[in-house]
């Protein structure tokens, strides 16, 4: 008998995967998310069951919890080739949503919501190998950072109209300020140098 139960105890992680996988087959994430903890529960190092709960989180909208269990995946626990090829094409799905958003972002002139969506994205590229940080990462962090820089200066203008130059001058200051800080995004600050001459 415990022979017999020393047999079920080691593959009882696998029953409990494989029943997970029934539930994700048809789209019951709660269901199968509890089959997956409890894979991992028996087997803590089972890390196909992590991948799952990953993947959950990502179609899910937890970005943030989908990277932290391929992290461990990656760093923490013992991981099969096949698993750690589906953990970098996951990882390259979160960076592509983070990169959408930060479009989405950038179209509604929410500019630092922006910044936040690529940073998050860069933050995936530049630690995980097989993850390339592509020019839409660049040019995204660029046109919104130029953002930034043209709200400022905007600001001070319509400051200066209501002859409110004091105000206007330490606008345009915080705009060269944001400038020199970004000079890869911001090239050139002629801009807010020609408007405090003014």
């Amino acid at each position: 008998k415990r022979i017999e139960f020393n047999q079920v105890l080691s593959t009882l992680h696998l029953t409990f995967f494989d029943k997970g996988l029934g539930f994700i087959r048809n789209k019951n994430y709660n269901k199968a998310q509890d089959y997956f903890l409890w894979s991992l529960e028996v087997n803590p190092m089972f890390t196909p069951a992590l991948f799952q709960l990953a993947f959950i989180d990502f179609t899910q909208g937890n970005l943030h919890e989908a990277v932290c269990k391929s992290d461990d995946i990656l760093y923490n626990l013992p991981v099969d080739p096949e698993t750690k090829d589906f953990t970098i094409d996951l990882l390259k799905e979160i960076y592509s949503v983070y990169i959408q958003q930060g479009e989405a972002a950038y179209t509604k002139n929410k500019f630092r919501k922006a910044i936040d969506e690529y940073e998050s994205a860069r933050s995936i590229c530049e630690k995980y190998d097989g993850v390339p940080c592509g020019d839409e990462l660049s040019r995204g962090m660029s046109l919104a950072k130029s953002g930034i820089y043209k709200e400022y200066l905007e600001e001070a203008r319509d400051l200066i109209i209501i002859n409110e130059f004091s105000q206007a001058e330490i606008l345009t200051q915080t705009a060269i300020q944001f400038q020199n800080n970004n000079k890869k995004f911001i090239p050139d600050g002629s801009e807010a140098s020609n408007l405090m001459e003014a």
